[in-house]
């Protein structure tokens, strides 16, 4: 690995970092929880298995479905989503049948989706029920809980941009919600009682979304992978539907160690109106995907595939894998919310960008 190489991959990330938390689209619910254990999958329809610690324990209890408990918070929890799917969905000048067509020619299965006025997406993002960053540049979201994508519909990037941009974001989003490995549960913990009334403490966990799977007491992993393949899926639909192979940006604008990521750039219109570009944080990852894409042309299919199979799944590893062994563990385990996780990636991509150099260069067999 040389120096020079890992500068330039790590090059325009740095440039944009301080606008990567507000552009990044998907750095919320999704990453969030500790325990995988009880749950619905994908619906708040069904059962929902609710656990609650007592006493501050760590030790969990089952709560019967038809716990008054277990009842008003499953009931609060469907108010709370209906809440959001009575939001109108502004899709005026978006095609969605292009978006359509797209998630259907990738096998993506339709969920709910909701393009909302920005005091809309910060009201829904509200009655996400978790916690996490929000600012007036955050342009979607996924909720695993209630199994809704919301977009933020930005008129000034609209019109100096084109609806092409909320084109790219809902496939990145639909691209989170085509997973059907998602695990929810909902813990509750009884406090000390006050006033002679018991206080509730709620929290909503997922045990798995999509490549993202929490540990017990011990954070999760998978988040740049799934972030990565969001990202994967939103490049694809830039260059191939948009045919914009250097996406939102004027190539004359980027310096060459910009260039090689070009499509994943997001445009958004600053407080002054001065228009700024930001990388997700998938995007580096994506880049990563793309090239081994390039030597695996199943890889695309094999990642869609392991959303909703657990055979899918391990074949997706396999693939990694054979490009390098632990290549699957290693990028499931770099952090999002690491400091280095830039350097981390940019090292595993110079190695994957080594081994395909140096295959290419092996003599041929005779």
């Amino acid at each position: 690995m040389t120096e020079n190489l890992l500068e330039r991959l790590l090059e325009p990330y740095r440039a944009a970092q301080k606008e990567v938390d507000k552009t990044t689209s998907s750095e919320v619910a999704s990453h969030l929880g500790s325990i995988g254990m009880g749950g619905v999958v994908n619906s708040l329809d069904g059962p929902v298995n609710f656990i609650q610690y007592k006493d501050g324990s760590n030790i969990p209890t089952a709560l019967s479905a038809e716990d008054s408990v277990a009842r008003s918070i499953k009931a609060e929890l469907v108010e709370a989503r209906d809440a959001i799917l009575a939001m109108p969905s502004v899709e005026d000048g978006i095609n969605m049948t292009r978006v359509d067509a797209f998630r259907q020619r990738i096998g993506v299965p339709k969920k709910h989706l909701k393009v909302l006025s920005p005091d809309n997406f910060n009201a829904a993002r509200n009655q996400f029920r978790v916690e996490s960053p929000t600012n007036d540049h955050n342009e979607g979201a996924y909720q695993q809980h209630f199994d809704i994508s919301i977009i933020r519909r930005d008129e000034k990037v609209m019109e100096k941009f084109g609806p092409e941009v909320l084109e790219s974001l809902i496939v990145h989003e639909e691209a989170h919600a085509s997973n059907t490995h998602s695990i929810m549960e909902v813990k509750t913990e009884r406090k000390k009682k006050l006033f002679r009334k018991d206080v509730l403490k709620v929290d909503i966990d997922a045990a798995r979304i999509g490549f993202v799977v929490s540990h017990l007491h011990s954070g999760s992993e998978g988040s740049f992978l799934e972030e990565s393949y969001a990202e994967f899926e939103r490049g694809r639909y830039v260059e191939e539907e948009l045919h914009k192979p250097n996406g939102f940006r004027d190539p004359a604008e980027m310096d060459e160690n910009s260039r090689f990521a070009a499509k994943y750039y997001v445009p958004y219109i600053d407080e002054a109106g001065n228009t700024q570009f930001g990388l997700p944080s998938g995007s580096m990852g994506a880049v990563t995907l793309e090239l081994i894409a390039s030597h695996d042309p199943q890889l695309p299919q094999i990642m869609r595939d392991s959303r909703h199979s657990a055979e899918g799944l391990r074949e997706f590893a396999k693939h990694l894998n054979a490009v390098s062994s632990g290549l699957y563990q290693e990028m499931r385990k770099i952090d999002l919310g690491a400091d280095d996780y830039l350097t981390e990636w940019a090292k595993l991509h110079v190695k994957v960008e080594s081994i395909f150099e140096q295959q290419a260069n092996q003599p041929a067999a005779t």
